[in-house]
C-alpha cells in the first residue's frame, strides 16, 4: 500500500504527457494548415483547351470556337469568357456559379461574312475573378483561321434545255478572283447525249492587252474538254470576274447530262494555288 501515492503520480504524469503530445500535434497540424493555405479560400479559373471547327475557309462560312473553363479555385466562381479573332472581339458569354473542380464547354460562332480574306489569330480569354493571382492560364490562344476569298468557278448557264441536234455554247467563268495567271480544269460530260465541237478562248487572263498561251484537247470517247491557259511574261494575274473559256457542244441524244468542272486548278503570278468554289452546269435534251 505504500507505493500507492507513487503510482498515482505516474498516471498522472503519463497523462500530463499524452495532452501535451496532442496539444504539440494539434499546433502542428493548425500551423501546416495554415502555411499550406488550407483555411484559404482561393479563386482560379482557367481555359483547358480552345478549338476550331475549320482552319481554312471561305468568306461568309462559319466557324465554331469551343473553349473548354473550368474553375480551380475553392469557391464557385461567375465570370466572363470572351473569344476575340485577332483583336477584334467576337462574343462575350457568362458562366453562372461554376462549382469548385467542375468544367464547362463553351461555343462561340463566327459568321465571316464581314472578313476581309486573311489570316486571323483566335483567341479566348476568362476574366479574372475577385481574388484571383493565377491567372497565366486565363488566355488560351489557337492558331490561325485562313479566311479566303470566295471565288467561284462556274459553268454560264447552270442549265440549258434543247433538242436534238440543236448546238449549244456553255462559259467557263470566273468570279471575285484576285491576281489569276493561269488555269487547268476538265470539263466532263455524257458523251452518249453530247459531243463537243469546238472550244474557244475567253477574255479573261487577255486583260490589260496580256499575252496567252491558250491549249484545248476534245475527247468525245470519253466524255470530257481539257483546257489549260496562262499569262506570258512578268506580269501580275487578271482581278475580278469574266469567262475564260467557251464551248460548243451538239445534242446528239436525248436525256439529260451533268456539265462537270473536275480537277479545276487556278494559279496566280508566283506560282501558288488560289482556293476557290466549283458550281457545275447541267444540260436537258
Amino acid at each position: 500500500m505504500k507505493n500507492e501515492p507513487n503510482e498515482t503520480v505516474d498516471i498522472v504524469n503519463k497523462k500530463a504527457v499524452f495532452l501535451v503530445s496532442l496539444l504539440a500535434l494539434a499546433l502542428l497540424l493548425l500551423y501546416i494548415a495554415i502555411q499550406g493555405g488550407y483555411f484559404t479560400i482561393v479563386h482560379d479559373v482557367a481555359i483547358k483547351s480552345v478549338t476550331i471547327s475549320e482552319s481554312e475557309l471561305f468568306t461568309g462560312d462559319v466557324v465554331n470556337v469551343t473553349a473548354i473553363v473550368t474553375n480551380e479555385g475553392r469557391s464557385a466562381e461567375t465570370f466572363d469568357v470572351t473569344a476575340y479573332y485577332n483583336s477584334t472581339t467576337l462574343e462575350t458569354q457568362t458562366v453562372t456559379s461554376l462549382a469548385t473542380g467542375e468544367e464547362k464547354a463553351l461555343t462561340f460562332s463566327w459568321n465571316t461574312t464581314s472578313a476581309s480574306p486573311a489570316n486571323y489569330i483566335v483567341k479566348v480569354e476568362v476574366g479574372v475573378v475577385s481574388g484571383e493571382t493565377d491567372t497565366a492560364d486565363n488566355t488560351y490562344t489557337n492558331g490561325v483561321v485562313r479566311v479566303n476569298r470566295r471565288t467561284l468557278l462556274y459553268v454560264d448557264p447552270a442549265h440549258r434545255v434543247v433538242t436534238v441536234g440543236q448546238n449549244l455554247t456553255v462559259s467557263i467563268a470566273v468570279s471575285d478572283i484576285v491576281n489569276l495567271y493561269g488555269f487547268a480544269l476538265e470539263l466532263r460530260y455524257n458523251a452518249t447525249i453530247l459531243q463537243a465541237l469546238d472550244v474557244g478562248e475567253g477574255d479573261f487572263l487577255k486583260r490589260g492587252g496580256a499575252g496567252t498561251f491558250f491549249f484545248p484537247e476534245i475527247n468525245n470517247t470519253e466524255g470530257y474538254v481539257y483546257v489549260s491557259s496562262t499569262r506570258l511574261g512578268p506580269i501580275p494575274g487578271a482581278d475580278g470576274s469574266g469567262t475564260l473559256a467557251r464551248i460548243t457542244f451538239r445534242a446528239v441524244a436525248e436525256g439529260v447530262t451533268t456539265i462537270d468542272l473536275y480537277d479545276t486548278r487556278l494559279r496566280d503570278d508566283q506560282p501558288r494555288p488560289i482556293p476557290h468554289i466549283t458550281v457545275d452546269g447541267s444540260v436537258e435534251i
